[in-house]
């Protein structure tokens, strides 16, 4: 099961094409497709509740997870070439 973290809304079924193995990508909109919970890695079954069974991450939120960690890589970069 994959999602576009921006254009799904919770509660509501996914875009069928978004499950084709061919989608690496969200047709309307271009984001990339999740297919498991960015903060614990288990693998997305159902989208019966909004958030990951295991851990409570809201899928929502992956969009600020994904610019988070890419900030927190930039960071980490940087630091590293001054020393």
């Amino acid at each position: 099961m994959k999602f576009c973290p921006q254009c799904w809304i919770p509660g509501t079924p996914t875009e069928p094409i978004w499950n084709d193995i061919r989608s690496l990508h969200c047709f309307m909109c271009g984001h990339e497709l999740i297919s498991h919970c960015l903060k614990c890695g288990k693998s997305v079954r159902t989208f019966q509740h909004s958030y990951c069974p295991y851990c409570g991450f809201y899928y929502k939120n992956t969009i600020a997870e994904i610019g988070s960690k890419k900030t927190l890589l930039k960071r980490k970069k940087s630091k590293t070439k001054k020393k």
